[in-house]
């Protein structure tokens, strides 16, 4: 079939079909933006309304702690732990006072028993001494260290020559 149409008149059909290709185009895509903003409108209401309820939740009641002061409390008490932590382990333990009262034991003098008065910061110990000498030696032995303020022997202890029971009762200077 033959085209009766001059050439000048199909080109002018031929811009309006793009025309108006374009046209419903640009209409199809303005109605879709209407109808998705349409459709986000709700839930852009409903996440404004949530972050109002979160932001009422989360704000500080008055007279409430933040986190700055806590964290401060928070550095203040290990502070304190640490000071605490470095007193105790400058002090003698009282294993190694009761290694050092071994060590400053006389031949004669056998041990028997200890004992420990976390309050008052004394240890007693309990024994047997072959000779009064041998117990007034360990006695000033132990005097003679830089752990024991005051020790107490009772006259009752120092009563016997031979075959001595006694009670040493030691204040100590530095006490776990």
């Amino acid at each position: 079939m033959s085209n009766l149409l001059p050439e000048k008149e199909k080109q002018g059909l031929y811009r309006e079909y793009r025309y108006r290709l374009a046209v419903c185009g640009l209409t199809f895509l303005f109605v879709l933006l209407i109808f998705s903003f349409v459709g986000l409108v709700p839930s852009f209401f409903a996440m404004s309304a949530q972050m109002k309820i979160f932001e009422n939740d989360t704000a500080p009641a008055p007279g409430a702690v933040t986190e700055e002061e806590e964290l401060l409390a928070s550095i203040d008490e290990t502070g304190k732990r640490l000071q605490f932590m470095e007193t105790w382990l400058t002090r003698p333990r009282l294993s190694e006072i009761i290694r050092h009262i071994l060590a400053e034991k006389h031949r004669g003098v056998s041990l028997s028993g200890f004992g420990y008065d976390a309050e008052d910061k004394k240890i007693s110990i309990n024994g047997y001494a072959r000779v009064r000498d041998d117990l007034v030696d360990f006695k000033n032995a132990l005097g003679a260290s830089n752990i024991f303020g005051e020790i107490n022997l009772p006259l009752s202890d120092l009563a016997k020559r031979e075959d001595v029971s006694f009670a040493i009762q030691a204040h100590l200077i530095d006490a776990p």
